[in-house]
């Protein structure tokens, strides 16, 4: 399309996806960039939302956020750590908690789903956030 960062008046960073939806909401903003998930709780929260809201467009898919743990913890907890996650949705107990947080299950992370998420910032380096007043 040939648009860059200039073809919105101003860009605005709220501090936060929820934050960016608020400003949405309150007509403070027409458009903002937000996390999949983050639009997903806020609209089971608040369904009446969903009415005032429309999306446009989505980048991906891009993997969701890793599970991380202390590279100096012994390699057979973080074995174990990991056994426990990748087999917790074939739990009663696992299974209820994933899906109170609308989790599926977890697997195993493969480097080359953040190869597109890399792409993106490589993309970006230079887009200037300029600081909008209201």
């Amino acid at each position: 399309m040939g648009e860059n960062a200039s073809f919105f008046g101003h860009i605005v960073e709220s501090g936060s996806h929820v934050k960016s939806l608020a400003m949405i909401l309150n007509s403070t903003v027409d458009a903002a960039s937000i996390d999949s998930n983050v639009l997903a709780a806020y609209l089971a929260e608040h369904p009446s939302a969903k009415e005032k809201l429309h999306v446009v467009t989505s980048l991906g898919p891009m993997p969701i956020y890793p599970v991380v743990v202390n590279k100096q913890l012994p390699e057979d907890l973080k074995g174990r750590i990991c056994s426990a996650l990748l087999n917790m949705h074939m739990d009663t107990d696992g299974a209820a908690f994933l899906t109170r947080h609308s989790v599926e299950k977890f697997v195993p992370v493969d480097p080359s789903l953040y190869t597109e998420k890399e792409r993106i910032r490589h993309d970006a380096k230079g887009v200037v956030i300029n600081q909008a007043y209201y």
